[in-house]
């Protein structure tokens, strides 16, 4: 897999310079924003930044006070790549659909703001399918839409 991440990332124009990545003089760098002393963000920002180092991108971790994380980046969307835990009932694809379902105007729970028709549409098709492999498979689909 990160073989298949280096080519994709040379595809790109992001060459290796040094330790990281850089493209037309820049170097290839994105903030990932945390929850200030949670020791969960914190190993899960290690592990991505020391697994994204390992193809050339240089991960900063940016820690904040959990009362700042939604107000001042979530929202906002003010982050790269962003950490947070939310409780969820045990119907994964209908808790988190809301975070990925578009509607242009009122994004809802989608604070990346991605989202398109198809995503709709399979999260749509996902939520209402019996059978499990085949919901398995048009979750994969929303993976690889997304």
């Amino acid at each position: 897999m990160r073989e298949v991440a280096k080519k994709k990332l040379d595809e790109l124009g992001y060459k290796q310079s040094g330790d990281f990545r850089s493209k037309d003089g820049k170097e290839l760098d994105l903030t990932f924003v945390i929850d200030y002393g949670d020791s969960v963000s914190t190993a899960v920002s290690n592990l991505v930044q020391s697994q994204l180092k390992a193809v050339g991108v240089n991960v900063k971790i940016k820690s904040v006070p959990v009362a700042e994380l939604f107000k001042n980046y979530v929202y906002r969307g003010a982050y790269d790549i962003v950490y947070y835990a939310l409780a969820a009932p045990p119907l994964p694809i209908s808790a988190g659909g809301p975070f990925f379902y578009w509607n242009q105007g009122s994004p809802g729970r989608n604070f990346s703001a991605i989202g398109n028709d198809t995503i709709n549409k399979l999260l749509d098709q996902a939520g209402s399918e019996l059978d499990e492999n085949k919901r398995i498979d048009l979750i994969q689909q929303v993976d690889t839409e997304i």
